[in-house]
């Protein structure tokens, strides 16, 4: 196991890892972010960050599978496609392009 530092970061404290982020946020973040009003029972995992290689082509396939998403954007700008909890089986889903 390898030791990391949590520091304040942009969605709460995060915990950078070689190949991702974990975020804890405050319920009041987490309607920052995704300016969603559902939360799912806390404490728990609220969701993923999947990082993809086309962000437009995963917002056609989940569009034409019939999953709602929308369009989200970081303080920064750089915009993920958001699948609310009610439509991911509790857990919200963000699609970022990597």
């Amino acid at each position: 196991l390898v030791r990391r530092e949590a520091t304040p970061g942009e969605k709460g404290i995060e915990i950078r890892l070689d190949r991702g982020t974990i975020a804890v946020m405050s319920p009041q973040q987490w309607r920052s972010w995704t300016r969603e009003d559902e939360l799912p029972p806390l404490p728990a995992p609220a969701g993923a960050s999947i990082g993809v290689v086309d962000l437009r082509r995963t917002e056609a396939f989940l569009a034409s599978a019939g999953v709602a998403c929308r369009r989200i954007a970081d303080a920064a700008g750089r915009e993920s496609v958001f699948v609310p909890p009610r439509e991911a089986c509790g857990a919200a889903l963000v699609f970022t392009q990597s």
